[in-house]
């Protein structure tokens, strides 16, 4: 009698959008590759290591996505940045996770060569929180697989929500998506800092899609989602499910 119909919590072009580039990635990397990976989680299974915030975590944190993402971890140099100036010429002429609206860089990605290799520079700040390092380094592999690879060109539209839908696809999901809005406390109140190109109602539908795809009901990866992240997700695959009996 009172029956609840689910609604998406982004609009229909949003979700044409999203619909085709979970499309556009089946060509490129084969229908089976979306059931073969596994989602990626925050726990030891996937980071059995100890994390103090250096360099050299960083350096291992990024061996690790590259396995995960399937990145030839010799291709890349390692970069790190803290100086504005520095940071406002590498953004003026490369590709970088970061929205000038919203928010500050959490890194950029500069091929130096024909043959893939690329530097992907990560902000000291972002050392300090794992899970805003672990999407940076997500997204800023992605672009390794799309440019760096030859699958696209710069010049494609939307090229960065692009790149961040990727993470998705590529199992990073919980990362980049949890670190789209992050709150922090000051003396004089509440700050947010976001990062990357999706806000989180998109990241939630790209993640419930991505569960949608793999015949994925409740998934036990949806646990280490954020509150507004996992209330959209759980709105758009009910949505889906619904859909698809209709």
């Amino acid at each position: 009698m009172f029956g609840f119909t689910p609604k998406l919590p982004i609009t229909p072009e949003e979700r044409r959008w999203a619909d085709s580039m979970f499309d556009e990635f089946s060509r490129m990397f084969g229908e089976s590759f979306l059931k073969n990976v596994s989602p990626v989680t925050p726990t030891p299974e996937f980071f059995p290591f100890d994390w103090d915030g250096s360099e050299e975590s960083a350096e291992i944190t990024l061996r690790r996505v590259c396995e995960l993402m399937c990145v030839d971890r010799s291709r890349i140099t390692l970069e790190f940045f803290e100086d504005k100036d520095e940071l406002a010429e590498a953004l003026s002429k490369e590709i970088s996770h970061f929205d000038q609206q919203r928010t500050g860089a959490g890194g950029y990605y500069r091929p130096t060569g024909d043959d893939g290799a690329a530097v992907v520079a990560l902000e000291r700040r972002k050392l300090r929180d794992p899970i805003t390092l672990i999407a940076t380094i997500a997204h800023e592999l992605g672009h390794v697989i799309l440019l760096g690879d030859g699958r696209i060109t710069r010049d494609v539209e939307y090229m960065e929500p692009m790149t961040d839908l990727l993470t998705v696809y590529f199992g990073l999901g919980v990362f980049n998506a949890n670190s789209a809005a992050k709150f922090q406390q000051h003396s004089h109140g509440w700050s947010m800092q976001r990062l990357g190109y999706l806000s989180e109602p998109q990241f939630g539908y790209a993640l419930a899609l991505f569960a949608f795809r793999r015949g994925e009901v409740k998934p036990a990866w949806a646990k280490h989602l954020n509150i507004n992240i996992s209330a959209y997700f759980r709105q758009s695959l009910k949505y889906l499910q619904k859909e698809r009996r209709a």
